[in-house]
């Protein structure tokens, strides 16, 4: 076949081939793709080929003196003078484990990639031992235990994300119910990263302690070491203290201290100050000594909040209120009420010295006007008792005792009654005692036997005493004291024994408390209970309390 000389394009439709050599050993042709198929060796004898995308703008590669090949228009792959190089990351996707160790690992040598095999790796390894041996399981991590050996312990462990070392868990930051710090056996306590800046601390699964930058912070009690009942416990912006089990006070959410009913705040190495309640009242109690209450000013104690008590001024008067009203204060020159002064004693109550605003008060002359002491109830109550212009009475548990009238007349609202006789009779009969020029008892009751009562009054006591001779018998047989009031008995004491048997001074005592009117006559006799018995020198007294004197 002789050349076929072109001087236009020439068309070829969709899979007609160019067929080129005696065995069509070169085909080119178009079927949706194009195509370029040679059977035999395909040599391209040029000085340079440019590959390029189909726009020509990015190049494929290029063949000259050297290959190039590109990525996205970017040199990846060159050959040079000594070698290929690669101008980027390079990734492997499979590398399979041959069965010879002959030539199995490779390794950089300065950059170069080099072959080793399994013997020499043991060398570089072993540092010229020739050997590397090991023991351990699956998940371990290998450490160097002496010398070349090599081994592995289940307390170090890593299985791709966790590492375990000596029971001590990390992972991660953690959560509170699988912290990253933990313990063997005991996943749930341990240390976590509870948040930033923030390290927590958690016990079966629940956040106990937490550590910010703000400080320590607990979300349970805080216990003493071995004694779970002293604690301090944390409430809503409260505070708990307990010891002993037993609340010892609290911190509430206004700052205020709140002790429990019945536990003291003590002071004092002593004890010596103790404040508490008792669920009633309250007490500030000095146990050793003194009770000092001092203020740079004045000290005044009020009760039901508000109400004055007693206010102590600094550098001045006392004062003492009843419901909030000033009733008595101190002066420079001494002190004084604004009302009266009463005695309140169950069995006295309304008794009173009186000052009234109208009563006129000479300080200079030392006199008191009229009414300035006065009893208001009734002038036979009690107290000292202003009885008309300046009259004075005395009286005691409603009794008049005494009177000085405007006059100057006084009078003690009160007589003894004196005797004194040789007890002789040999006799078990009541005798009179002779009150009124006598020395003789007897049992009828003559003029010198009896006392004109001149008020009403009682008779309060009765004294009978030996005081010489001989005495006989005193001490064995007992005597018997009587009050009679106008010729009939009024009162009879029990059988009396002397006080000191036969002894000088030996006596027996009786109370009868009779009482009488004015104009009564009064006897006092004696019965022994023995004929034999004898008093001999004898002296009573009698001592009668009289209602009034007409003074």
């Amino acid at each position: 076949m002789s050349n076929i000389p072109f001087v236009s394009d020439q068309l070829f439709p969709d899979n007609v081939k160019l067929k080129l050599g005696d065995s069509s050993d070169l085909v080119m042709y178009h079927n949706t793709y194009n195509f370029i198929e040679s059977s035999t060796k395909f040599d391209f004898n040029v000085v340079e080929i440019d590959i390029n995308d189909y726009a020509g703008t990015t190049n494929l590669m290029d063949i000259g003196s050297s290959i190039t090949l590109y990525h996205g228009g970017t040199n990846r792959f060159e050959t040079t003078s000594a070698g290929v190089q690669t101008n980027g990351t390079q990734t492997i996707a499979t590398i399979s484990q041959i069965g010879s160790d002959t030539d199995k690992f490779l390794m950089s040598d300065s950059g170069e990639v080099k072959f080793v095999t399994g013997a020499n790796l043991r060398s570089y390894i072993g540092a010229g031992t020739g050997t590397v041996t090991g023991s351990g399981s699956s998940g371990r991590v290998a450490f160097w235990n002496s010398g070349s050996g090599i081994t592995s312990d289940s307390d170090l462990t890593f299985d791709n994300i966790n590492l375990t070392c000596g029971g001590v868990y990390l992972a991660s930051t953690g959560t509170k119910g699988d912290p990253a710090y933990t313990f063997t056996g005991d996943s749930n306590t341990g240390m976590f990263q509870d948040g930033a800046d923030v390290l927590g601390f958690t016990a079966g699964g629940d956040v106990k302690i937490r550590v910010t930058s703000s400080g320590l912070g607990v979300t349970d009690d805080i216990y003493h070491h071995g004694d779970s009942d002293t604690k301090i416990s944390f409430g809503t912006n409260t505070i708990t203290f307990t010891t002993q089990g037993t609340e010892a006070f609290t911190i509430n959410e206004d700052s205020d201290i709140a002790v429990p009913d019945s536990q003291k705040i003590i002071f004092g190495a002593g004890n010596d100050l103790e404040i508490y309640s008792d669920g009633t009242d309250g007490y500030i109690q000095g146990t050793t000594d003194d009770l000092i209450i001092t203020a740079s000013d004045d000290v005044v104690i009020r009760t039901q909040t508000s109400e004055n008590a007693v206010n102590c001024v600094g550098n001045g008067k006392v004062s003492l209120y009843y419901n909030n009203t000033e009733r008595w204060e101190t002066l420079s020159d001494g002190a004084g009420t604004d009302g009266d002064i009463i005695e309140t004693i169950s069995n006295g109550g309304g008794k009173r010295i009186g000052f009234n605003v109208g009563d006129s008060f000479t300080h200079n002359s030392n006199t008191i006007a009229h009414y300035g002491i006065s009893n208001a109830a009734n002038s036979t109550d009690g107290g000292i008792v202003l009885s008309g212009y300046f009259g004075l009475k005395f009286a005691t548990n409603g009794t008049i005792r005494a009177k000085i009238t405007n006059t100057g007349a006084s009078a003690l609202l009160s007589h003894t009654i004196l005797s004194g006789f040789d007890d002789t009779n040999a006799n078990t009969l009541y005798y009179y005692m002779p009150i009124m020029g006598s020395n003789v008892e007897g049992t009828s009751n003559q003029y010198y036997r009896t006392f004109a009562c001149p008020n009403s009054g009682r008779v309060v006591s009765m004294m009978m005493m030996h005081t010489s001779g001989t005495a006989v018998s005193l001490n064995t047989y007992t005597t018997q004291l009587r009050v009679v009031k106008n010729g009939s008995t009024a009162n009879t004491s029990g059988e009396l024994t002397a006080s000191d048997g036969n002894n000088d001074g030996s006596y027996i005592e009786y109370s009868p408390g009779t009482t009488f009117s004015k104009g009564d006559r009064l006897g006092f006799q004696f019965s022994k209970s023995n004929s034999a018995m004898r008093w001999r020198g004898t002296s009573v007294t009698i001592i009668l309390e009289l209602d009034d004197y007409n003074v």
